[in-house]
């Protein structure tokens, strides 16, 4: 009714307007006619007409018009009922659903999907699903599958699982059921249902890790274990009880216990897993098991756990042990060691001990000590408390031993300066005996030094032995300085005869050949000389020695040679006499040599000598002087003369290389090693 009245309304309305927009054109047509009287229908009776038909047709049209929008609007209503209506069967639903369309956007989610999002509906709707609600991590591989889908390349899968993104980030994991919803053929979305199964991923992964624990601790174990039926029957093992035993799985499930076990240790075995089904706390104990190859280990076990059924009834009982065959093995094999050390120990004539440096007092002291010193050992240890054994150190080692034990009590520091100190201590019999003492320091974790382990020997013997040795060497020393000191006296006695003798003669070459003899033997009176002046008999200062010769050998010739200089270089090197006497009579040839030709008539020059240590106990001996020089062609294997002869052959005892150069001068190298 309401409708019809806005009808006629608006009819009555449209009339007015056309009769008066009529009026308007016929005015404007019709100049002679004013507006007023075409407006007051002052006109043809077919202007009227013309009018009333307008109207009519208007009129008609507005009826159409209002008729088309009541069909429309009764059709929304109709669509809208119906899709509240499948929104709410859609919201019933306990699943997920959601429409994507062509473009990866949302067209349609219920209110479970909007309540595992997070997102309202109209935060979802129109959205790309893939870059809003889905991992960064799949998006790319889950857009590839629905472009698939979408091209009809890939039917759907029945079921998958991925997860969706929350509003607060949280990952949920779906279970999916997609379908292809198709118009004449034609794809046009994916309905897809899902399931959340978050929780139920977190239970299986729950599960997943407490069948790992259990795989480690049963299986993986390395401890031994055996699930034994109230049978005595073995129901299950794991890896490390196979290896132990040596069966296969199939080999011991079903084999009674105490077949494993040696028949001494089966009584206790039974007994203990009786006390286990009863309830009673049982002892860790030590069982020896038969492998299947024969040999006997010794395993370790716990007390029992009884396994129960869902009534409370005893199913069985696991056991669990540890192989320690080897470990019994490096036991008996410590004690063994131990009593035979203590056998070596207590029989010794050594005397052995232990001090506990917390109160200076001895844990250990062996038998010994009556056999070395004739004290009881508790006799003994009295002493060391009372401070009576102090008494009978000896007066000239008790400073030194009080400066020990303090450097002792300073973190066992004077066993690691000194590990072996000597005094005397005075027999029960009132003698003094000599005393090697050598000890060991042990500190515990934190590096704190706790004990001093220790041996203390008789050296008595040793000790008058070495002082006999002593006054023998002793002995001999004078003896042989005596000796070095009448081979120097008888060849100063040659000396002397030479020279007496020279002054007898008028002959030139005569005097100089006894000059010469005289200054070599002069150079091996010098070494006898040095060795009875030293303390030390088996070698010589070589560059005192070289001193010593060359100033001689100048000191003999009676011309002037003030012109000529001399220099000695010699590096601080101490030799034995075997080495001394033939490098001083090389010295003394070549010196005497370069002194008698070199710088004739007067000529002015240098002799210098030098003498250097190399590597590998090498030396070199080099004389030279800047004299005239040796004369052409000459060849020392090849001469004559006595004194450069005595320089090859002493050369050749050396074991030595001789070299000789003429470049301004004449320079003889002797190179050798000691």
């Amino acid at each position: 009714m309401r409708r019809w009245k806005l009808f006629i309304g608006l009819a009555i309305l449209t009339g007015l307007v056309i009769w008066f927009f009529d009026a308007i054109l016929d005015s404007i047509l019709l100049a002679e006619q004013p507006f007023l009287d075409t407006l007051l229908l002052d006109v043809h009776e077919y202007d009227v007409f013309h009018r009333l038909i307008i109207w009519g047709l208007t009129c008609g049209l507005l009826f159409l018009l209002l008729r088309f929008q009541e069909s429309v609007r009764k059709t929304k209503e109709v669509i809208k009922t119906e899709r509240d209506k499948a929104q709410k069967y859609l919201d019933v639903a306990g699943a997920m659903l959601v429409v994507i369309g062509p473009d990866q956007k949302v067209q349609l989610i219920n209110s479970r999907g909007c309540e595992i999002l997070g997102y309202s509906e109209e935060e979802i709707v129109g959205k790309n699903w893939f870059d809003n609600f889905l991992p960064q991590a799949i998006r790319k591989q889950v857009k590839a599958i629905f472009d698939q889908l979408m091209a009809g390349d890939v039917e759907p899968e029945e079921y998958f699982e991925n997860p969706v993104l929350t509003r607060n980030g949280e990952e949920r994991v779906i279970a999916w059921h997609n379908s292809i919803l198709k118009n004449n053929g034609d794809i046009i979305c994916i309905l897809s249902s899902g399931s959340d199964i978050t929780e139920r991923k977190r239970a299986e992964e729950l599960l997943r890790q407490s069948e790992e624990k259990y795989r480690f601790l049963y299986e993986d174990s390395p401890s031994i274990n055996l699930l034994i039926g109230v049978d005595g029957k073995i129901i299950d093992t794991n890896a490390a009880a196979l290896k132990v035993v040596g069966y296969s799985p199939d080999e011991i499930r079903g084999r009674d216990v105490l077949e494993l076990i040696v028949e001494e240790d089966r009584e206790l075995s039974t007994e203990l897993m009786e006390k286990s089904y009863q309830g009673e706390d049982t002892p860790d104990v030590d069982l020896r098991i038969i492998a299947k190859d024969g040999s006997i280990r010794t395993v370790l076990f716990s007390q029992g756990n009884v396994v129960l059924r869902e009534n409370d009834q005893p199913t069985g009982i696991l056991v669990t042990g540890i192989d320690i065959t080897e470990r019994k093995r490096a036991e008996e094999a410590l004690v063994d060691s131990e009593r035979q050390y203590r056998f070596l120990v207590e029989n010794t004539y050594d005397m052995f001990y232990r001090v506990n440096l917390h109160d200076e007092s001895y844990d250990y002291l062996s038998p010994a000590v009556e056999k070395n010193l004739g004290y009881e050992i508790a006799e003994f240890i009295e002493m060391a408390k009372t401070g009576e054994l102090e008494k009978r150190i000896h007066p000239d080692d008790l400073t030194m031993l009080k400066e020990d034990a303090e450097a002792l009590r300073d973190s066992g520091r004077g066993a690691l300066e000194k590990p072996v100190i000597e005094y005397r201590l005075r027999h029960k019999d009132g003698d003094y005996r000599w005393i090697s003492d050598a000890r060991k320091v042990v500190f515990d974790e934190a590096g704190k030094a706790t004990t001093i382990i220790g041996m203390s020997r008789d050296i008595t013997e040793r000790k008058r032995a070495e002082e006999k040795i002593k006054t023998a060497l002793r002995e001999k020393e004078v003896l042989l300085q005596e000796v070095h000191h009448r081979v120097k006296n008888n060849l100063q006695i040659i000396t002397s005869l030479l020279s007496l003798e020279a002054g007898k003669q008028t002959d030139e070459r005569t005097i100089s050949a006894l000059r010469d003899s005289r200054n070599r033997i002069k150079t091996m009176a010098h070494i006898h000389e040095m060795l009875y002046q030293s303390k030390d008999l088996g070698r010589i200062d070589l560059t005192r020695y070289l001193n010593d010769v060359v100033s001689s050998i100048f000191s003999s010739y009676t011309t002037d040679l003030s012109s000529v200089d001399f220099e000695l270089e010699i590096d601080n090197v101490y030799l034995g006499i075997d080495t001394a006497i033939p490098l001083g009579l090389i010295i003394n040839e070549l010196v005497s040599n370069s002194i008698k030709h070199a710088f004739p008539n007067g000529r002015a020059g240098r002799v210098r000598i030098g003498f250097y240590e190399k590597e590998n106990s090498r030396f070199t001996l080099c004389v030279s002087d800047n004299g005239r020089g040796l004369p052409a062609g000459f060849d020392i294997g090849g001469t004559k003369t006595l004194g450069l002869q005595l320089v090859s052959m002493m050369v050749e005892q050396l074991n030595g290389e001789l070299e000789i150069a003429r470049r301004d001068g004449t320079a003889f190298s002797v190179t050798f090693q000691v």
